[in-house]
């Protein structure tokens, strides 16, 4: 499996613009080569962690937020130099298991944060959202929705969480920022008293995620009750943590039981270092990005694009609907567009699984075949270190009219298979649920 996971990886490395230190021309260097628009500014942001990280190893990549650049960590380099791809999958590989068997740690202070306030946030925000946000603020539930147009897409999945009578925090994907602030400029009503305020960069994210999390969580926080009847999956509590407090989010991208653990930036540190230290008996590691490819593809979690380039599975044009995701409430901006789409979805997001093991590498975009003749794609792609195969996430999409029922979909006699790019064939099978645990037992653990 190591050598299958090594070939995968091997050649240029994904997900990320460079790998290198502090110096100004790699900073200009790693600034040409990334998409940005006009009038960003690129001045690498960086948590307060970057330092401490970089000294312990880190791989440097970036993200842009369609405003600026973020530097965070791709990798954290044990043995081997930076410029070694072989290197580079061996220690990926050993992330991904050390969270799949035991528990890493990754900061995540890159993800876009909002705090919305005002008499009209919570009447704007449910008119927008695809859940019901009108929670009690003592329940610290945290609802993970959509937020939709009038012709009943996606503009973006967020996670908000009540704090107050008016006011709310919201988590958005790194790369969304400028997306989300130009979605409210355009739907939120006019005259409404509410108040939107991006907080990323006061905020910073440790996340440790993995079966022994929860021990570790105690031994680093031991004044909080980390059980599941006390701290149930989906609801966010204040804790307090090496003498700060952080806001505890119990949710993760790893698709493993895990906690985010929110804290003022200038806090981070503190956070970090009581989650490492308590993690250290238990052989908890640091982790990066892209092992979060494997994690997230396996677990089908959604990565939201403004067009459908590889590694993105929902746009503006996608509904609910068609990415199964519930929708129960009567009024809000896509009940119509939604209600005329009901019995007449005509694509489905599936799981997509190479039915024998291989190490064949998928790259993205590739066709999806049943019986001979194309039906989708395969919007993403990654290694699954624990199937022992390449996996994706893609649409499966009906061509003749006719609604794209999950009945037809799991259709037993239909055979699936991926068209490689050298014209050859990968039989497959497609699902509606993720390849890797698939009632989701280990997040609720």
């Amino acid at each position: 499996m190591a050598l299958r996971a090594a070939k995968w990886l091997s050649g240029p490395v994904r997900n990320c613009w460079q790998f290198r230190g502090f110096s100004a021309a790699a900073e200009k260097e790693t600034n040409d080569r990334g998409i940005v628009k006009l009038g960003m500014d690129l001045t690498p942001r960086r948590s307060d962690l970057f330092e401490k990280l970089f000294m312990k190893g880190m791989g440097v990549g970036s993200v842009s937020n369609g405003e600026s650049v973020m530097e965070r960590a791709a990798y954290f380099m044990r043995d081997g130099c930076h410029d070694d791809s072989s290197a580079i999958a061996a220690t990926v590989e050993k992330e991904y298991y050390n969270c799949r068997n035991n528990a890493a740690i990754w900061d995540m202070s890159s993800f876009v944060k909002f705090s919305i306030t005002g008499p009209d946030a919570l009447a704007e925000l449910e008119r927008l959202a695809s859940l019901k946000i009108d929670r009690p603020v003592e329940e610290g539930k945290l609802v993970y929705c959509c937020l939709c147009n009038e012709k009943g897409g996606i503009e973006a999945d967020v996670t908000i969480l009540r704090t107050g009578e008016e006011s709310f925090y919201m988590v958005v994907g790194a790369e969304l920022l400028s997306h989300v602030e130009s979605y409210f400029e355009d739907h939120l009503t006019p005259g409404a008293d509410i108040d939107i305020q991006n907080i990323s960069d006061n905020f910073g994210v440790v996340c440790c995620a993995g079966p022994t999390s929860r021990k570790v969580l105690e031994a680093a926080s031991p004044t909080t009750n980390w059980d599941n009847e006390s701290f149930p999956f989906g609801h966010a509590k204040e804790i307090t943590i090496n003498g700060v407090n952080a806001l505890a989010l119990r949710v993760n991208f790893m698709g493993d039981l895990g906690w985010e653990l929110h804290t003022e930036m200038s806090n981070l540190p503190l956070v970090y270092d009581a989650v490492s230290e308590a993690g250290a008996p238990y052989d908890v590691t640091d982790a990066g990005y892209m092992c979060l490819a494997s994690l997230r593809t396996e677990k089908m979690f959604l990565h939201w694009g403004k067009s459908m380039r590889v590694g993105v599975e929902v746009t503006g044009d996608i509904s609910p609907l068609e990415l199964g995701f519930p929708v129960k409430k009567t009024d809000f901006i896509a009940r119509k567009a939604i209600d005329a789409l009901k019995g007449k979805v005509q694509k489905r997001l599936v799981s997509i699984v190479p039915k024998d093991d291989t190490d064949i590498r998928l790259s993205g975009h590739e066709k999806l075949m049943r019986d001979g003749v194309e039906v989708g794609i395969v919007s993403t792609t990654a290694y699954s270190y624990l199937l022992g195969k390449p996996i994706g996430i893609g649409w499966v999409e009906r061509t003749d009219g006719e609604p794209a029922t999950w009945k037809w979909v799991n259709d037993e006699a239909a055979e699936y298979s991926i068209e490689l790019k050298d014209g050859s064939f990968l039989p497959c099978t497609v699902q509606k649920k993720s390849a890797l645990d698939p009632e989701g037992e280990r997040m609720r653990a």
